[in-house]
């Protein structure tokens, strides 16, 4: 995502002909692919709890993402998660609904899917996950006393993003 704002940032259709910007978005194709599709050697998962229920299965998993900067930077790198899957016993769809949520690294592991998400896969027929902690967080950035939230969190990682 930061990659496509700083390319809608810095794109400027007025003084670029169509070939042009064909290949600027050409370019910002190829490397967005790249991005996506490179081996983070953090990104692991935990099965932690298989729960039955009825006309469905869930799954609760302990999710490691990726390593966000260093540790001169902040004070914990590792971006954890908790995914939560529910699956239909009947599945009719090949997509899947994928909610992404807040929450915090404090927070426990979950008891078990939303209702309203086991609803929404028993009827529909798809799986329907949720993923939480995201933003990862509290984050404390180095030269700073206070550990940051959400959008404080967002805020400064874009106005040192632009600095540097």
């Amino acid at each position: 995502m930061i990659i496509l704002a700083i390319a809608c940032a810095t794109f400027s259709h007025s003084d670029t002909t169509p070939e042009v910007a064909t290949q600027s978005l050409s370019r910002f194709e190829n490397a967005l692919a790249e991005y996506v599709h490179k081996k983070d050697p953090a990104y692991r998962y935990d099965l932690r709890q298989t729960i039955s229920g009825s006309g469905f299965t869930e799954y609760i998993i302990e999710l490691v993402s990726q390593n966000f900067l260093t540790l001169a930077d902040v004070d914990r790198t590792e971006w954890r998660h908790w995914l939560v899957v529910v699956k239909p016993d009947v599945i009719r769809h090949k997509t899947a609904l994928v909610y992404i949520g807040g929450g915090s690294n404090r927070d426990d592991s979950p008891r078990g899917a939303r209702d309203e998400f086991v609803s929404i896969a028993v009827t529909t027929g798809s799986v329907v996950a949720e993923l939480s902690m995201v933003p990862n967080q509290p984050l404390r950035f180095t030269g700073e006393s206070k550990r940051r939230f959400e959008d404080s969190l967002i805020a400064y990682t874009w106005d040192k993003f632009y600095r540097t």
